[in-house]
């Protein structure tokens, strides 16, 4: 990830020691799962497998893995998300629960049914309901089919990644796109400069100077996932982001944390729960 998705990698995780202490937590909780039949020699063998696809050359395979909340892996040896044991209609919080592979949530809700995955161009709510496994996804309320790095885009089947710019019909990084300052029409954890130009984020720490650091000319996000608690001059400093934190309007919780309905108290930050869905 450090090699293959260094920006998402530093919003979300901000160093590798983070990183791992992160992934084996979710992995932990995820195998212990009723109704998971992964077993830990699979989820070995797949991190092998993601080891030796992460060179530059081959990081369009990885493409997609970081950035899902979901435990659904790309196809690399071992990496195949299996089927679960539980049946269509039982309440789930993993897709890898499930017999059909997807388990159905509507908007931000934690739990949710297992269910057969809409089919391309059915009308969605949420990426769980189209079928993450299948790499569809719910966009502009529509179950489609995106592409990674390299792969053909349209305006209806778009580049799977926030971070991803279709240009030409290809998806491409949008580092030194042109760009409008006005619109600020870069993709996700990039920024236009004043000259017109897509340029990556650069990251802070907790309690260090964020926001438009030396001008408009970048911006400084926050490291670890991590928010920027701006002031009237566009720069602030940054806050860690915790447990029960509020995580409305776009806010990100950072890993393992994930931002679900928690009714009236609205979206929070909270760590996987899978046994409270029953």
């Amino acid at each position: 990830m450090v090699v293959c998705d260094t920006q998402h990698f530093r919003s979300l995780y901000g160093d590798l020691a983070t990183c791992k202490a992160n992934f084996k937590s979710v992995h932990r909780t995820f195998l212990e799962t009723a109704g998971v039949t992964r077993s830990p020699a699979s989820a070995a063998e797949c991190a092998q497998s993601i080891a030796q696809a992460a060179s530059v050359s081959k990081c369009s395979s990885l493409q997609g893995f970081f950035h899902r909340a979901s435990l659904n892996l790309p196809t690399l040896p071992g990496c195949a998300l299996t089927a679960g044991t539980l049946p269509d209609g039982a309440t789930c919080y993993y897709d890898g629960q499930c017999q059909s592979t997807t388990c159905q949530k509507v908007g931000r809700t934690a739990c949710g049914t297992c269910a057969r995955p809409l089919a391309v161009g059915a009308a969605c709510t949420s990426s769980s309901q189209c079928g993450l496994a299948l790499n569809r996804w719910c966009r502009n309320n529509k179950c489609v089919t995106l592409a990674v790095v390299g792969q053909p885009c349209n305006a209806t089947a778009g580049c799977r990644e926030e971070d991803l710019a279709c240009v030409g019909g290809v998806c491409v990084s949008p580092a030194n796109l042109a760009c409008n300052p006005n619109a600020q029409n870069c993709p996700f954890e990039y920024i236009c400069t004043a000259g017109g130009r897509c340029q990556p984020f650069t990251y802070a720490g907790v309690g260090q100077t964020c926001g438009y650091v030396g001008g408009f000319n970048g911006w400084t996000d926050c490291a670890g996932g991590g928010y920027c608690q701006t002031g009237g001059n566009n720069t602030g400093a940054c806050q860690a982001s915790s447990e029960g934190q509020a995580c409305a309007g776009g806010f990100r919780c950072p890993p393992p944390l994930s931002c679900t309905s928690s009714g009236a108290g609205g979206d929070k930050c909270t760590l996987p729960q899978p046994a409270a869905c029953k």
